[in-house]
């Protein structure tokens, strides 16, 4: 499957897929913004991919696109899985 994600983009398999939406999900809690000053405007972190030698620099802004698209490329991933095998006629 290739994801894209502003100027990046990644062919990845779907266990390399599942791997990336753990690492996410680990990487930084949704609540990290909520005692701080900046509300989500502070400078970019290191988010690790599945690719070892390539980690992406992003604000907690695209973290939470990058998450978004990830569950959302994994739920589609999912629902075709299961109408190809479960609901067949």
């Amino acid at each position: 499957m290739q994801v894209v994600f502003k100027e990046t983009g990644f062919c990845l398999t779907k266990h390399q897929l599942r791997e990336f939406a753990e690492t996410i999900n680990s990487s930084c809690p949704e609540d990290a913004c909520e005692g701080c000053g900046m509300k989500m405007q502070c400078h970019k972190f290191l988010l690790k991919t599945p690719i070892a030698e390539i980690d992406l620099a992003v604000t907690f802004n695209d973290y939470l696109q990058i998450k978004d698209l990830v569950s959302g490329a994994l739920f589609n991933i999912d629902l075709m899985g299961y109408l190809n095998d479960v609901c067949k006629n």
